[in-house]
């Protein structure tokens, strides 16, 4: 299930670093709306809660300007896209986005905003073992070897597709669904590198299209849910272009 929102920021640009924006805006639509949501998702004031949350979110700008120095300038207009495979996270953000009118941001400070339109897109139930994917955002691989699990692959390092799978693995497993590696083939049809910034620190991410052969109950997941690390980050959030069979 997903929604597409159009929205205007009282801004003249925004920084490259924006995806922690969108995070608060999440956060703060289903905390206005069902703060007990919130609060297992998120955790409190006291106790933050680091749970693997089960949706994830894209930004485009339709009216984007240019990108100068750190700077990404875009005409205020920004388009939202959020997925997610529970109905009361989705009820909760489209209600509470409705009446938010600020994002908050570090401190005291925050950005004015406008909901100037939200719709929920059509549903796609995926009835295949096999669907090719677009990325509406980058997708984040990374590796258990690296320092404080800060180390990102590209399709072409030796690592990545077996770390890919154990990223896929491990979060069907936390939403239940048991299936092992060797049920997953990956195909990636084109892809290009992008390298980022988020929270202040650079991380190796990639944009592409490609095939993917799984149980049919992955394959709907990681389109509700996103795929790779960081997903309710603004990460690997996909479009799904084609299968055998679906609704």
């Amino acid at each position: 299930m997903r929604i597409k929102c159009d929205i205007e920021m009282k801004v003249d640009s925004i920084n490259k670093d924006y995806r922690r924006i969108f995070m608060s805006l999440i956060k703060n639509a289903i905390n206005n709306f069902d703060p007990l949501l919130c609060n297992l998702l998120y955790g409190d004031e006291n106790i933050k809660r680091k749970v693997n949350k089960p949706f994830t979110f894209s930004v485009y700008f339709p009216a984007l300007q240019k990108i100068e120095g750190e700077e990404i300038y875009f005409n205020n207009k920004v388009n939202l896209f959020f997925s997610t495979n529970e109905d009361r996270i989705l009820v909760a953000f489209y209600n509470g986005l409705k009446k938010l009118t600020k994002i908050p941001l570090d401190g005291d400070n925050f950005i004015d905003m406008k909901l100037i339109y939200c719709f929920l897109l059509p549903k796609i139930n995926i009835k295949s073992n096999k669907a090719t994917f677009k990325t509406m955002s980058p997708i984040l691989v990374n590796t258990q070897k690296s320092i404080n699990n800060k180390f990102y692959l590209y399709p072409d390092d030796i690592e990545f597709y077996d770390e890919f799978k154990r990223i896929i693995l491990n979060q069907n497993s936390i939403f239940g669904i048991p299936f092992n590696t060797e049920q997953i083939k990956i195909d990636i049809k084109n892809y290009k590198t992008l390298p980022l910034k988020h929270f202040g620190q650079m991380m190796s991410a990639w944009l592409g299209e490609f095939e993917m052969e799984a149980p049919q109950e992955v394959l709907q997941l990681i389109y509700d849910t996103g795929i790779g690390v960081r997903r309710s980050q603004g990460f690997g959030m996909l479009e799904f272009i084609k299968s055998n069979n679906y609704d």
